[in-house]
């Protein structure tokens, strides 16, 4: 009883510790080395890391210098499984912006913006999202739809699913909505893109839409509510992967067939789309691009239940190539690991079993110094070694 007491004082301890280190490194940027991948839904700062899944109801956190994890709640008598619990998670989307944590909640079939301290109490409703435009993107079944939080404003993206005279038709949408005024425009509705994505960069939103062969590069800008075409043509890859940069954009393309990773790079000064680098050029082994970091390509590729990770520098030189495995993982068992964000100091992966009769998934972190590899977090009941 006593070593159970000690512990909860001790997550009640970490769990303050995290909120007052969130007030005191307030950020209003989006932070894109977390927002480019869809799932698990994660953010982090330099004390902890916060993440649910889409599958789950809750919120968990993971402490940085202690290695506790666990439900994002400091109620001792909570059994974490009801709306009263403070880990209670419905949301797409994770942030944190303005010292707190932002998510896309779903309510009574729509969505609101809701905001919590980072120890999961202190829940506002920021915005309600019951207008026309948000409303009728997802009245048809939107896909791909992302929600990103950047200098006071909510950006949104989609494919939206109409049905115009009777002809189903799919468009490519993007919104913005003032987190201060509660107001919200569309600012990019074409129905001869399909697909979309975004990424804010300093006082911009940048997105790309496209379509089997033919693409627009666009810029938003927060003051003027302008929407400036930067490219727009046709293009032998698809730019489902997005990076910023000072002087253009990165796009990554792992070919029809899945086999190929390149890197393009849309220059603002020429407007032009050139070929940056061949991800595979210097190596036997066939890696996908997952995404990029600050300094580095993202690629990857599963062998068997091992993941192999490569990053590399901009200029293609490898700057850690090494494999990871979760622990008490049988062979014969359908494990998929994927890249979830990154940080100055690691490199984060989310490995889950596909497996009724073992559901279970990790956060891993790679040493972005070394490449060595731990388990931070897992809901794997037999426990991790």
């Amino acid at each position: 009883m006593m070593k159970k007491l000690l512990l909860l004082i001790l997550v009640l301890l970490l769990l303050a510790s995290c909120g007052e280190s969130a007030e005191q490194a307030v950020t209003y940027d989006c932070d894109n080395n977390f927002q480019q991948y869809s799932d698990p839904y994660i953010c982090g700062n330099d004390d902890a890391l916060f993440f649910g899944f889409g599958d789950s109801l809750l919120l968990w956190y993971y402490d940085k210098a202690s290695g506790l994890s666990g439900p994002l709640c400091a109620k001792p008598e909570c059994m974490h499984n009801g709306l009263d619990c403070s880990a209670y998670f419905n949301g797409r989307e994770l942030c944190l912006y303005n010292g707190r944590l932002y998510t896309l909640n779903r309510e009574d079939g729509g969505f609101e913006i809701i905001s919590f301290d980072t120890d999961g109490t202190n829940r506002k409703t920021v915005l309600k999202l019951d207008d026309d435009l948000f409303g009728g993107m997802i009245s048809g079944g939107a896909s791909d739809m992302r929600g990103m939080f950047h200098r006071g404003y909510f950006y949104a993206c989609g494919t939206a699913h109409k049905v115009i005279d009777g002809i189903p038709e799919d468009r490519a949408q993007v919104f913005a909505y003032s987190l201060d005024r509660g107001d919200g425009r569309m600012i990019y509705d074409n129905p001869e893109l399909t697909a979309v994505k975004i990424q804010p960069y300093g006082d911009f939103l940048y997105f790309v839409a496209y379509s089997d062969n033919a693409v627009e590069v666009c810029r938003y800008a927060q003051e003027s509510g302008k929407v400036e075409t930067l490219y727009s043509g046709e293009v032998d890859f698809s730019p489902s992967r997005l990076w910023m940069t000072d002087d253009g954009i990165l796009f990554g393309d792992n070919g029809d067939d899945g086999e190929s990773a390149t890197v393009y790079k849309l220059d603002f000064a020429s407007g032009t789309i050139t070929t940056l680098l061949d991800f595979n050029a210097d190596t036997d082994k066939s890696y996908l691009i997952y995404g990029f970091t600050d300094d580095y390509i993202v690629g990857g590729s599963m062998n068997g239940i091992e993941y192999m990770l490569c990053l590399k520098d901009f200029n293609g030189k490898t700057v850690i190539e090494t494999t990871v495995t979760p622990p008490n993982i049988s062979d014969d068992q359908p494990l998929y690991t994927f890249p979830c964000g990154s940080d100055n100091e690691y490199l984060y992966l989310w490995s889950k079993v596909w497996s009724s009769a073992n559901d279970a998934q990790f956060i891993i972190g790679v040493s972005l110094k070394d490449g060595e590899s731990k388990v931070l977090w897992t809901d794997d009941v037999r426990g991790a070694e």
